[in-house]
């Protein structure tokens, strides 16, 4: 049996902390075109379904599918200055946005994000695995999955107001400039720590082919049932994320900083609380029995996808951001240990490449369907209950009708721009109990992977 190696002080807390204000900047600006989406679609003119495509297909052609080569990047080079030099990227491209003129030109700068913000999760990912033994990861997955909803109360509050009083433009500026300084904060205060520390079995000295590696995920049941789960669960999620805040406006007549701060505020802490406790609920669960590590989502995906798709249905939206709470806890508290359960499984050097396949699978079906696929539906379904007559995204374009039009057309436009959404919102997260159901077949593999006796974790490498 290898001895551990010697563990190298990398004060993994305060890397952990900065690690979780990076991913408040990832999501952050990932979502803003959800916050602000209501007044560029009506600045621009554009449809539900080109609000759906600017957080959907363009984004995710380079998100989903550069993360797996920039996870191979981070599994060789120093992680530090790749996560560093992604923070940069997505940073400058979002506020870039704010300068577009029409929907081409917002629709490029959305790429340039897409490119920066692929290299986050699978660096972030490969460096907590080292900064954190096994027994601890659930609960640093955890608190690093507090990004996204702190992101958001911080983006939604600022990024609202400020779309609010000076405009979506000078919104864009104000999410995206802060990540430049943390770049440079994140480059100056921290190192790289040594691969594979924590492990019973050494880091390899160099990463294995990707196909080799590719091979061991997709021959591991547990890992195919986890990133087809969160795969589906991302169609929910990123559905919410782009589309609430137009929903609470539609729905209930709210301005735009009132809209974003309830979006903010009621996903952010039920965010923070569900991905906090989830991690170490399941760390504690999981000793006893590793089932939990699958039954969790599925409990959580189930419970939350039947609140969340209730709350849209409430015709008072005090009822909708109680139901919208308690469905958003239950679905954060499933993230942490689909990503622990995964990690722990897989040797040190391919750790960001595991991840990175995950984020390829949950993106290109949760990002690249989810928006898209939303907006395309509510555009339909409003078409088909528009009573204006004509065609619904003619005389309603940016979901309003001109200011010149009569009393009877402005209130067609009205209601069909919100019972299109409204529907189109519900049949996608759906989508979280299809994750539950899957999560629920996965129920039996996880059973952790051993040498003979259960004497120490086994390199996947040499399980083959």
């Amino acid at each position: 049996m290898i001895a551990p190696m010697k563990v190298v002080k990398d004060r993994p807390y305060y890397v952990l902390a900065l690690l979780v204000l990076v991913y408040m900047s990832n999501y952050v600006d990932r979502v803003v075109v959800g916050v602000l989406g209501e007044a560029i679609k009506t600045d621009l003119k554009i449809s539900d379904t080109d609000l759906g495509l600017l957080t959907g297909i363009t984004f995710v052609i380079f998100y989903g599918v550069l993360g797996v080569p920039i996870g191979r990047l981070a599994d060789r080079f120093n992680r530090k200055w790749v996560l560093a030099s992604c923070l940069t990227l997505w940073s400058l491209m979002t506020a870039v946005s704010g300068v577009a003129a029409n929907f081409t030109q917002l629709m490029i700068a959305r790429m340039g994000v897409g490119v920066g913000e692929a290299g986050c999760t699978p660096t972030a990912h490969s460096l907590l695995s080292d900064l954190f033994p096994p027994r601890k990861r659930s609960m640093a997955f955890g608190v690093y999955a507090v990004g996204p909803p702190l992101g958001i109360i911080a983006g939604t509050f600022g990024g609202g107001w400020i779309g609010q009083e000076l405009g979506w433009r000078a919104g864009m500026f104000a999410v995206g400039l802060p990540g430049l300084i943390l770049a440079l904060v994140f480059v100056l205060t921290t190192r790289e720590p040594v691969r594979g520390q924590h492990d019973v079995v050494a880091a390899e000295v160099k990463p294995p082919p990707f196909f080799t590696a590719l091979k061991v995920f997709m021959g591991d049941r547990l890992f195919v049932h986890v990133m087809f789960g969160m795969a589906c669960a991302a169609v929910g999620l990123y559905s919410i994320s782009t589309f609430t805040v137009p929903f609470l406006i539609r729905a209930y007549d709210l301005k735009l900083f009132a809209a974003a701060s309830l979006f903010g505020l009621s996903y952010g802490i039920s965010g923070v609380l569900g991905a906090s406790v989830g991690g170490t609920i399941t760390d504690w669960l999981g000793t006893r029995d590793t089932r939990w590590y699958a039954g969790v989502p599925a409990i959580g995906y189930m419970g939350g996808g039947l609140l969340l798709a209730g709350a849209l249905f409430q015709p008072d939206y005090r009822m909708f951001i109680l139901m919208f709470v308690l469905g958003s806890v239950l679905v954060n508290i499933a993230l942490a240990p689909c990503l622990a359960v995964v990690l722990n499984r897989v040797s040190a050097r391919m750790r960001a490449s595991a991840s990175a396949v995950m984020l390829l699978a949950s993106t290109l079906v949760g990002l690249g369907i989810g928006p898209t696929l939303t907006g395309v539906f509510s555009d339909l379904y409003a078409g088909r209950t528009f009573t204006g007559g004509g065609s619904f995204l003619a005389q309603c374009p940016g979901g309003h009708a001109a200011k010149t039009a009569d009393a009877a057309l402005q209130a067609a436009c009205k209601t069909s721009s919100f019972h299109g959404l409204q529907v189109a919102l519900a049949v996608m997260v759906g989508f979280y109990v299809l994750a539950s159901l899957i999560y629920v077949l996965a129920l039996r593999h996880t059973a952790p992977r051993t040498v003979e006796l259960g004497a120490a974790p086994l390199d996947p490498l040499a399980a083959g």
